[in-house]
């Protein structure tokens, strides 16, 4: 029963991050956005565990930085500078992480012929427009947060 409620606890963490934290979001549509865009591409087993490796790090940090501000806030109030240090760095290792996984994507995505490839792709199916419109609106929605409005703080 112990390693359930684990497990339980471990989702509230998830849920909290994604309810509350509008980067957390960010990185899951960008994460979302690489996975499809991947799919047009032959990658190796290699390749696809250097994206994952990629995003489930940039998630992975957001969620420590999220802990490392609430824990900080929870004692907040007036001005301390060690806080603020601490809030800077976590907030920094989740920049490096970023970029990291940006120079990952890079490193596996730029190819010109599979670029131009699903260029054509879309101009060759103009009912694509239309779902990848629908997508980017969903995406900028639960981005913003606006599903989650009345469980926001």
């Amino acid at each position: 029963m112990k390693i359930l409620k684990s497990f339980l606890y471990a989702l509230q963490g998830l849920k909290y991050c994604i309810i509350t934290q509008r980067n957390f979001r960010f990185h899951i549509v960008a994460a979302v956005s690489v996975l499809i865009a991947s799919l047009f591409y032959n990658f190796s087993k290699a390749e696809m565990m250097w994206l994952w490796f990629a995003i489930l790090f940039v998630l992975i940090c957001e969620m420590i930085n999220t802990a490392i501000e609430s824990a900080i806030d929870m004692h907040g109030g007036e001005y301390n500078i060690n806080a603020k240090i601490s809030k800077d760095v976590a907030a920094g290792a989740v920049m490096l992480s970023a970029i990291m996984a940006f120079v990952i994507a890079i490193t596996l995505f730029w190819d010109i012929d599979v670029i131009v490839s699903v260029i054509y792709f879309f101009v060759e199916r103009p009912y694509m427009w239309i779902i990848l419109a629908i997508y980017v609106a969903v995406a900028v929605c639960f981005v913003t947060g606006l599903i989650f409005k009345k469980h926001n703080r």
